[in-house]
């Protein structure tokens, strides 16, 4: 009985075996047009895009530099240049505003969207902007005192 059973294997394995040679000689072989013909189309630059820029200009205080918005790799930045300088103040936030010109103080929560808490009060920073964040939406960026509700200085955005 137990060498029935072994024969009965050693036939279920050349049956295997079998199919498996006859699929594997039944693909055709890729040539050097299949594998091109599969290539994407358009490859993505990992080089920056630039976007929308602007200049500083003073709200309560004297701010002055550039910032501008680049896409890298799929995902977008907000850059303040490397002469960027705001006046020293608490709870500063860079934040992103719908108009061309964001009222001193005042702002009202509906009219900008928070980035992030600005990290140093001069030189090049660099702030990710959420995929979720319509750009086209946003006319300035502005260093904002969130405890004050003022507005340190701001960047029109133009393209």
């Amino acid at each position: 009985m137990k060498f029935k059973h072994i024969a009965v294997l050693g036939f279920a394995t050349l049956l295997t075996v079998g199919s498996i040679k006859e699929v594997v000689a039944q693909k055709p072989a890729s040539t050097e047009s299949d594998i091109v013909a599969q290539a994407p189309a358009s490859v993505p630059a990992s080089a920056p895009t630039s976007t929308p820029t602007g200049t500083f200009q003073a709200g309560e205080h004297p701010t002055k530099g550039t910032v501008s918005i680049v896409t890298e790799n799929g995902k977008r930045y907000l850059v303040l240049s490397q002469d960027f300088q705001s006046a020293k103040g608490p709870d500063l936030h860079v934040i992103m505003y719908k108009t061309d010109a964001p009222p001193k103080g005042g702002l009202k929560k509906a009219d900008y969207y928070i980035l992030a808490p600005l990290k140093k009060i001069s030189g090049t920073q660099r702030y990710a902007i959420p995929n979720k964040v319509n750009v086209a939406n946003y006319k300035s960026v502005a260093i904002w005192c969130q405890k004050f509700n003022a507005t340190f200085g701001y960047a029109p955005l133009s393209s």
